[in-house]
């Protein structure tokens, strides 16, 4: 009779386990997820940030030339 009820509580152990070990995986996936976000996400705001940074030179070369050029003529 004993025999019975350890078979079925080491059943519920595995199962606890399996489940933990679902769980586990789920969480991991969904942290994988979170992560590739936030380096897609900055990665994005970086060439944002350098694309920015790119037109304010080139404003600045035209503005130089501008003035050189208005020096020049004048």
């Amino acid at each position: 009779r004993s025999g019975g009820k350890a078979v079925k509580k080491r059943l519920k152990n595995i199962s606890k386990i399996e489940e933990d070990i679902e769980s586990r995986r789920a969480e991991l996936k969904k942290r994988q997820r979170e992560t590739m976000e936030r380096f897609k996400q900055r990665s994005a705001d970086y060439r944002e940030a350098q694309k920015e940074r790119m037109e304010r030179q080139r404003e600045k070369e035209e503005l130089k030339n501008e003035i050189k050029r208005e020096l020049r003529d004048s």
